[in-house]
């Protein structure tokens, strides 16, 4: 049985579920199924990757005359990022 928590409750699940879970993400990935992989890993991995992606996709510029430049810093307060 794996304890963990879903939803901020607590949750088991058989351990072998949840090693055939990880061999299926694995599977799709050797087979580059990345839709597969991402719907199979769950929804928070993908707002996560969401997000990810949506940061490395910003581009800096830069500031006009008199202004300062932006200093942004990102902290993740939360749960360990998935991954």
């Amino acid at each position: 049985m794996l304890i963990g928590l879903k939803g901020n409750r607590l949750s088991k699940t058989p351990l072998l579920e949840c090693v055939a879970d990880a061999r299926s993400v694995a599977e799709a990935l050797a087979d580059r199924d990345w839709p597969t992989a991402l719907a199979r890993r769950g929804a928070g991995f993908r707002e996560a990757f969401d997000v990810f992606r949506t940061l490395v996709r910003a581009l800096p510029h830069a500031p006009g005359p008199g202004h300062r430049p932006l200093r942004l810093a990102v902290m993740n307060a939360g749960a360990p990022a998935p991954g």
